[in-house]
């Protein structure tokens, strides 16, 4: 992987890391990386083997995680903050 590419990726994981509580749009992680949208999908499956969006999700969820550790919010302000509709639908995913 050269320079440019590793490079995208790092900004977009940035990107990423610093709108997990946001609505992320692929698109706009492309943008980020300074990238085409293909491009960017088809780094992720390369280096983490997961779509953009399995990655996203799973990072919220890692985040989430650690907060519920913490006992400062409750389960449903956790759910909310990462895009959850409500508690149930953060206890499925």
């Amino acid at each position: 992987m050269n320079a440019d590419k590793i490079r995208s990726l790092t900004d977009a994981l940035e990107y990423i890391e610093n709108h997990l509580s946001d609505e992320i749009s692929q698109e706009d992680c492309a943008r980020a990386a300074c990238c085409s949208l293909s491009g960017l999908q088809k780094m992720f499956r390369y280096i983490f083997h997961r779509s953009v969006g399995d990655y996203i999700t799973r990072r919220r969820l890692t985040k989430a995680a650690q907060e519920l550790h913490t006992g400062e919010l409750s389960v449903l302000e956790i759910a909310m903050k990462y895009g959850y509709g409500s508690a149930e639908a953060f206890t499925r995913a």
